[in-house]
Parts: C-alpha cells; structure tokens; sequence
C-alpha cells in the first residue's frame, strides 16, 4: 500500500533485548555503538516523534523537526528543531508540517510505541543479545507484521518488520488519546 498525504509512511526504531525491554525506566542499560550509529544515520535529518522521559535520556536527539510528546503543553526548548504536541495526533501534524518527506520515524518509549504501532508502516528492531531486567518494553507488533530483512551486524541482528495493513493515520488524535486517558500503561510521556 503506497502511503499518500494523508498516510505518511511511519517507522518505529528501537533496541530491544531477548525480553523485548527496551530500557530500565532511567536509562537502556546496554551501549552498543554500531546500533546508535545506525539509528542515528537512518533517522537523521527525518521528522522524528519521541516521548518526553525518551527526550530527556537521549544526550542529541537526531532528526529536524523532532517532536516531543508530553502533557506539559508549556514546555519549550532552545533547539530550533524541537517542538513539544499534548498528543499524538498533534505530534504527527508538527512532523508533517511544511514537510520534505512522506516518511515520520517513532522512536519511543513504550506509551509512544503503542500509540503508533496501528498507524506504522514499518519497524526497525535491533535484537540485542542479552537480558537486562527492563521494565519498559516494545509493544507486541501484532497480525498483519511480517520481517521483511535482518541485517547482521558483529553483536546483534537488525530487523526490518512491514505491516500489511497500516490503519489510516487521521484516527490516530483520537485513539491514542482515548487508549491514554483509559490507563494504556499510563505512561504517555515515555
């Protein structure tokens, strides 16, 4: 299905481990250089999405414009790049705004996967090998995602997922924000 205006292409990026954490709550507890190297390169220069705790860990959040999630409506930020939207819905109109591509990366965390995972196009998932006692974790993909590539590399695998049957992006305003208000792990500001 060719994403249109009206449904860009989305593509989740995250490291998870064999457990499927992608952090401790504070921090990932595991540092693989060759994995931010390549995340950064795919996502930089793109509309990123992000939740405010993700925001606040990450030293230099790549991507213009970067679009943090948060229910702080006031918050600002001194980076020309960066936006703050009250939800998802909002989130995805800043990233498309005045845009130079069809295509928006998420980046996490786990509120802010699980608000996308519908409306995504694609999935970029670095397996790591090991175990971290996480307590933050990527969201089931669910029917419909098939892997469309693994890319080795020396210390973990990259999966690159498809979903067949993305829902249309305008339910999405509506939707996230009814599945946070409902208690959807309560954490809209991962």
């Amino acid at each position: 299905m060719e994403r249109t205006d009206r449904n860009p292409e989305i593509a989740l990026v995250a490291a998870v481990d064999r457990d499927g954490a992608i952090g401790d709550g504070e921090d990932v507890p595991w540092e693989y250089p060759e994995d931010v190297e390549q995340y950064r390169e795919r996502v930089e220069g793109n509309p990123v999405i992000v939740g405010r705790r993700t925001f606040d860990l990450i030293r230099r959040t790549p991507g213009d414009p970067v679009i943090v999630v948060s229910r702080d409506g006031t918050r600002a930020s001194s980076d020309p790049r960066v936006s703050f939207a009250t939800d998802p819905g909002r989130a995805m109109e800043l990233a498309l705004e005045g845009r130079r591509t069809n295509r928006v990366f998420v980046i996490g965390g786990e509120g802010i996967y699980r608000s996308f995972v519908p409306y995504a196009t694609e999935a970029y998932v670095s397996e790591i090998p090991e175990r971290s006692g996480g307590e933050a974790y990527f969201p089931y993909l669910g029917a419909g995602w098939d892997v469309a590539e693994t890319i080795p590399y020396e210390r973990f695998e990259l999966v690159r997922y498809r979903n067949d049957s993305p829902e249309p992006v305008p339910e999405l305003a509506a939707d996230a924000e009814v599945a946070v208000l409902e208690g959807e792990e309560g954490r809209m500001d991962d």
